[in-house]
């Protein structure tokens, strides 16, 4: 009997470990979209003046999902792999339109300014 009770114990640890870890990965992704977003805001709104900062940075914020949003959504992916947490799954909802977002931006400029 005490061994099944260990046994019990122990996957009760790895089971809050692994929420632990998933709830992280997922984070770690959603905060990327959020901070890409501000970057964006900013750029069209040009809340924070950056000074030379954000001069030397044209279209950046624009293009960076392109090349970031891949890389965080690989660890929502494998968040959501190990365990089925909807914060892992929010994570690479808002990655996938992150990634979006640049060709959208581009497609509607030139229809609406045109080439």
């Amino acid at each position: 009997m005490r061994v099944i009770s260990t046994s019990v114990t122990t996957n009760k640890n790895n089971n809050k470990q692994s929420t632990t870890l998933t709830k992280l990965l997922g984070s770690i992704s959603i905060a990327y979209c959020v901070i890409n977003a501000l970057f964006i805001v900013n750029f069209f709104t040009r809340v924070v003046d950056g000074g030379n900062l954000f001069g030397q940075l044209e279209g950046l914020p624009i293009l960076a999902p392109v090349i970031l949003a891949p890389i965080a959504i690989v660890p929502s992916i494998f968040g959501y792999t190990t365990k089925k947490d909807r914060l892992c799954l929010w994570g690479i909802i808002l990655c996938a339109i992150m990634l979006l977002f640049p060709f959208a931006y581009m497609i509607l400029g030139t229809l609406i300014f045109g080439p």
